[in-house]
C-alpha cells in the first residue's frame, strides 16, 4: 500500500455533471471540463495520488461503470473508493460543507454559500437538505452553525 498522500475527487456533480432520476445508477454525466483538466494536471504533476471518491463505490456493480467513464475521459486507472484513510489530503466535492478544524464551526465562505443557496431551489434533495439546516426564510447561519434571525 502506498504512503503517498492523495486527493479525493467526487464524481457526480464535481467531475461529471449530475444525472437525476432512475438512469442515475446506470449512467454518469458528461465530464466537467475545468475539473477534468485540473485532475489531469494533478496526475501529470505526480505530487499526490488522485482517487475518485464517490458513494457509488459502495456498490460493486458501479465500479466497472466508473472505470469505463474514467477510461473514456482519459483518466483511466485511478483508484475508486468511498472510504477515507490517513493519507487523504483533500476532498473535492460539490456537496461538502467545510468545518474549521477542531472548532466545529462552519467556515465563513461556506456560511455565505449556504445563506445564498438556500432560497434558489427547492426541487433537489440536496437543496432541500440545505433548506433544512438553514431553517426558515429570514434565518441565516452563523460561524457556530446556529441560525441568526435577520433584523
Amino acid at each position: 500500500m502506498s504512503n503517498k498522500m492523495w486527493i479525493g475527487v467526487d464524481l457526480d456533480g464535481t467531475l461529471a455533471e449530475s444525472v437525476y432520476g432512475g438512469i442515475a445508477a446506470r449512467q454518469i454525466g458528461n465530464p466537467i471540463a475545468s475539473m477534468l483538466t485540473r485532475v489531469k494536471q494533478w496526475i501529470d504533476d505526480d505530487k499526490y495520488e488522485v482517487r475518485i471518491f464517490t458513494a457509488r463505490a459502495a456498490d460493486s456493480a458501479q465500479i466497472p461503470i466508473i472505470q469505463r467513464w474514467l477510461d473514456d475521459n482519459g483518466i483511466g486507472g485511478l483508484k475508486i473508493t468511498h472510504a477515507k484513510d490517513g493519507n487523504l489530503a483533500l476532498i473535492f466535492d460539490n456537496i461538502a460543507i467545510r468545518i474549521d478544524e477542531n472548532t466545529g464551526k462552519i467556515c465563513e465562505d461556506c456560511i455565505k454559500y449556504l445563506n445564498q443557496q438556500k432560497f434558489k431551489y427547492t426541487a433537489t434533495p440536496r437543496i432541500q437538505a440545505m433548506a433544512y439546516v438553514s431553517g426558515m426564510t429570514g434565518n441565516n447561519y452563523s460561524a457556530d452553525g446556529f441560525m441568526q434571525t435577520d433584523c
